[in-house]
């Protein structure tokens, strides 16, 4: 079906207005952020005529079968031991449904623990694990709609039963690790939602095993809304209250081998965040203050926390320093080269010990927010890692202190066949160096290729060079995968989150940009051969990319995407970030309302060709975002390229996908970029 034959459905315009920062914007498709029958009944029209779109194009069959090749899940669960045995999430051979598995080897020997197979949701995810330090009861987080909201699930590891008397209150995803046990078992603290939405914010809870109470914790937070949770270090008699996702800060701490003790302020500000991990009576951690790549200092627990009490132990240096590892008397310190991972071994008094030997391009899969990484497991002796390539999919590796090297403990699923990686560095707007890598078949003549560029940029987040999973097919299709480090993200230090937010965020657009241009410059591709695609943040930037250059790209897939900042900053969640400005300051209200990709679209512009995609249970990007969008594209886009929208019943933000659902959502977009960029 060519695109000019599409009969869009009928779209109301109706104009209401939603005040933002003291503006009124109006807004003419309000109506579909509505749980209405009409709106619901828009969506289904929409997602139909995508279906029959997409079911009609000739490039689908060999992107499911590539799909079946290079689409694995990445590890992001790592085993925990305790107790003397292993636990781990895997799959029910037969069912393929999510399971836990326990034994005293990983993953050598075990049982299963707990069965998701026969739950009546059709889309099951055990989203996280947590052991007693005893080992005798397993904590779990179930999520049965796709959505990463999760409840508490108790088993008794020595029969398999679930246990009654559970916390009622519901958590919203894994990223603060789900329950952190007390050090003698008697329970456990975890972050939920007390209102059953992010609306009613986060708030730290203490469940205690015996009196089956649950009650908040007595810690003075910080204002807004954003991330919190205690952790406990197992083994450790110290518990930390953090705050920030993109920015952990220890704000208080408790002793808990005084009984008597009650939490007390710690650090309060730290910019770039304090992420770290106790040791004895220390707590030891990754500071930016005074060093854009990081440097390491010991902060005695018993003191205020104040900078004064601060010991540098390792200085700043080449590389950009992310996650402390404790492993017995010394720790490992993860880390960036050139984007890059390597792994440093320090002993408690910041003397080097060693490096770890990583395959050359090698990245270490961690928690893609530095909060998350506080919640990682913590080893007796030698460290686990997931390792994998822009080439190979992830493995999970223990460090093996004879050779330096890694041992394989679970091999990689699949490779690339014949494939090269080609380093490219761009020049942006203000002169600034953007890396990228360029990801190929091997091959003999030259010429332009087809291409995809994905990007994050925000948040402090890094866009680590690993296995690209699904998008390995574009490779497979003879075409070019482009991964694009631009700022916001965390790759090179402190100033590349700073430079790349807020009032800064257009420069992360043109990073992208600049990017593109080099590809076409140094005949790579061509801008009716490209594609650009990004996930949540990233989807944002496929949204702006696409309505600041349209003359750059064949298409564009926001992927669970933000596009409309006016909504955006009208929800509670995380209210109070400003990685996008703040709208109560007038001129970026201004800037604001300029980059909205929602709101920049103009009628009578041929942009490219685009497939948004949602889920309809997504807690964190609001599935009208995409509605929104297309409703305004189809209604003034000129003619001759698709503007289709997919939104999924029982799929939220992506990390809590069943595989078959994934399996389907990757299918249908790939399919849609190679018709754009091959055809």
């Amino acid at each position: 079906m060519h695109p000019s034959a599409f009969d869009y459905p009928v779209t109301a315009a109706e104009t209401t207005v939603v005040r933002l920062g003291g503006r009124a914007v109006p807004d003419e498709y309000n109506w579909l952020a509505e749980a209405s029958p009409r709106a619901q009944a828009w969506v289904a029209e929409q997602n139909r005529l995508t279906s029959n779109y997409l079911a009609g194009l000739p490039s689908r069959e060999f992107v499911s079968g590539a799909i079946g090749r290079y689409d694995v899940a990445r590890p992001d669960q790592l085993p925990r031991f305790a107790g003397g045995a292993w636990f781990w999430i895997s799959s029910n051979l037969e069912s393929g449904r999510p399971v836990v598995w326990t034994g005293p080897r990983f993953p050598a020997s075990g049982s299963i623990l707990y069965d998701t197979t026969n739950l009546e949701s059709a889309v099951p995810t055990i989203t996280w694990i947590s052991p007693s330090p005893d080992g005798k009861i397993l904590a779990l987080g179930l999520c049965e709609d796709g959505s990463e909201n999760n409840r508490i699930i108790l088993i008794d590891v020595s029969t398999g039963h679930v246990l009654p008397d559970v916390p009622d209150i519901p958590l919203m995803d894994n990223w603060t690790g789900g329950v952190h046990w007390l050090p003698d078992n008697r329970g456990f603290y975890f972050t939920g939602l007390p209102n059953r939405s992010v609306d009613g914010g986060f708030e730290v809870f203490l469940h205690d095993l015996k009196s089956k109470h649950t009650g908040r914790a007595d810690i003075t937070w910080s204002q807004n809304a954003d991330y919190r949770g205690v952790f406990i270090r197992p083994g450790t008699t110290w518990a930390i209250a953090v705050q920030g996702l993109s920015d952990p800060v220890p704000i208080a701490v408790l002793d808990l081998a005084d009984p008597h003790a009650k939490w007390r302020p710690f650090v309060r500000e730290a910019e770039g965040g304090l992420p770290g991990q106790v040791f004895g009576d220390r707590y030891i951690a990754v500071t930016f203050v005074g060093a854009n790549r990081g440097r390491i200092v010991s902060i005695p627990l018993s003191g205020d926390g104040s900078m004064d009490t601060w010991h540098e132990i390792v200085p700043e240096s080449d590389v950009v320093l992310r996650t402390i590892i404790p492993a017995g008397d010394r720790f490992y310190v993860t880390l960036f080269d050139d984007t890059y991972s390597g792994v440093h071994i320090y002993g408690l008094n910041g003397e080097f010990i060693d490096s770890v030997r990583l395959p050359p391009l090698g990245v270490i899969t961690e928690g893609i927010f530095p909060i998350m990484n506080l919640t990682r497991p913590t080893f007796e002796t030698t460290p686990l890692f997931v390792v994998s390539t822009l080439t190979t999919s992830w493995g999970i590796y223990k460090h093996d202190p004879s050779s330096g090297g890694l041992e394989t403990v679970v091999a990689p699923a699949t490779t690339i066949p014949d494939a090269i990686v080609e380093e490219g560095t761009a020049r942006s707007k203000d002169g600034t160096h953007v890396r990228y890598h360029v990801v190929g078949k091997r091959r003999r003549e030259t010429g332009p290729r087809p291409a995809l560029i994905f990007a994050y940029g925000a948040s402090n987040r890094p866009l680590i060079p690993e296995f690209p999973g699904a998008m390995a097919t574009v490779v497979e299709a003879g075409c070019i995968f482009v991964h694009a480090h631009i700022r916001g993200g965390s790759e090179f230090g402190l100033r590349w989150w700073l430079e790349g937010r807020a009032q800064n965020k257009q420069n992360g657009y043109d990073d992208l940009y600049a990017v593109a241009e080099d590809l076409i410059e140094k005949g790579f591709t061509q801008p009716e051969r490209l594609a650009v695609a990004g996930k949540s943040n990233g989807g944002m930037m496929a949204g702006v990319a696409m309505t600041q250059r349209p003359d750059l790209w064949a298409a564009a897939v926001p992927l669970v995407p933000v596009l409309d900042l006016v909504d955006w900053f009208t929800r509670p969640y995380l209210h109070g970030n400003i990685e996008f400005g703040d709208p109560d300051d007038p001129q970026d209200l201004e800037r604001i309302l300029a980059t909205s990709p929602y709101h920049a679209i103009r009628p009578g512009v041929a942009y490219p060709a685009l497939l948004a995609i949602a889920g309809a249970t997504d807690p964190r990007c609001p599935s009208c975002h995409v509605s929104k969008f297309v409703a305004r594209l189809q209604s003034g886009q000129a003619k001759g390229k698709p503007a289709l929208m997919r939104i999924h019943e029982n799929e939220g933000h992506g990390a809590a996908a069943a595989a078959e659902v994934r399996v389907h959502l990757n299918t249908e977009w790939l399919t849609f970029v190679l018709s754009e960029i091959t055809g």
